[in-house]
């Protein structure tokens, strides 16, 4: 798999086990952003479920080619 996505995968993840919202160093400090993760993935298990779903969409959109 393309690294820059394991490498965003792995971020996403690691967001989501803080369970924090990082904002963009280029939205400004006034605007938070939100996005539909933020307001999905809340636990541990909401990020586990999510990683295994990307999994399978990439791993089909894979076996398609």
């Amino acid at each position: 798999m393309n690294k820059k996505i394991l490498k965003k995968m792995e971020q996403y993840k690691k967001i989501a086990q803080k369970n924090t919202v990082t904002a963009s160093s280029t939205v400004p400090d006034a605007v938070l952003r939100e996005d539909n993760l933020y307001k999905v993935i809340r636990t541990q298990k909401d990020a586990d479920t999510f990683m295994i779903e990307l999994n399978n969409v990439i791993r089909q959109a894979q076996a398609q080619r």
